[in-house]
């Protein structure tokens, strides 16, 4: 999804088979339906996945599944579009006054991720932006405006998961705690990484900082102690 509201749907190369063709161990598919005033647009796509996101918003356990920029669409009505859109427009002028059409995507597994803000904002993110980008693209005043996340309009927690997000230091394909616990070895091909089934939801926590910040603290005392105990300045 981009910031001046322009959305692109994806068209796959290559022929595809009549139906919605079984997806790869990359990818999956999934059905959304919308209801189309007179045909379908980019603003009916837009408001449809606006309307998805709430709906999630509103109810983490909801099953609702969105359109975002990067997925495949793959079929209209069960009738392949055949990786064109010369196929797709024939199949959405044959809907007639139909006023819903099933559409089939398909979306990578390691494509972007859908990242929603406190203020109802919202941004398709690649995997490895840092958050404070995504968020500034979405138009989210953060407040953030450090570099190390040391200051409280930097740290975020995903109500769904409680995973703690510090926008210049975290990015949406990778999951925090995991990230963390890993250390200088990194994480391993694979590991840590975010589901994009599931939109990363954020809220502020202050109070996340603030427990980070007494530990912070401590643990200076600690090696504070130390460097006196040996005539050296502290930290």
């Amino acid at each position: 999804m981009k910031g001046n509201g322009t959305f692109f749907v994806k068209f796959g190369n290559g022929k595809r088979q009549h139906g919605a063709r079984p997806a790869s161990s990359g990818e999956a598919l999934y059905a959304a339906c919308c209801l189309l005033p007179a045909a379908l647009t980019a603003c009916c796509l837009l408001r449809f996945t606006a309307s998805c996101l709430l709906q999630i918003a509103a109810d983490p356990k909801s099953k609702r599944m969105w359109v975002q920029e990067g997925d495949e669409l793959v079929a209209v009505e069960g009738e392949s579009t055949e990786g064109s859109k010369e196929r797709f427009g024939q199949l959405v002028q044959a809907l007639g006054d139909k006023p819903t059409v099933k559409l089939t995507f398909s979306r990578k597994k390691k494509g972007p991720v859908m990242v929603m803000f406190p203020d109802g904002s919202f941004r398709t993110s690649p995997r490895i932006a840092k958050l404070k980008r995504v968020a500034e693209a979405a138009g989210y005043e953060s407040g953030c405006t450090c570099k190390t996340g040391l200051c409280g309009n930097c740290w975020f927690r995903d109500p769904s998961t409680g995973e703690i997000y510090v926008l210049p230091l975290n990015i949406p394909g990778v999951v925090p705690s995991l990230w963390r616990a890993a250390g200088e070895y990194g994480l391993r091909p694979g590991e840590g990484e975010y589901e994009n089934w599931i939109p990363l939801r954020l809220e502020r926590a202050p109070d996340a900082y603030e427990v980070a910040m007494e530990q912070e603290n401590i643990r200076r005392s600690g090696i504070n102690k130390r460097l006196e105990e040996r005539g050296l300045e502290g930290i």
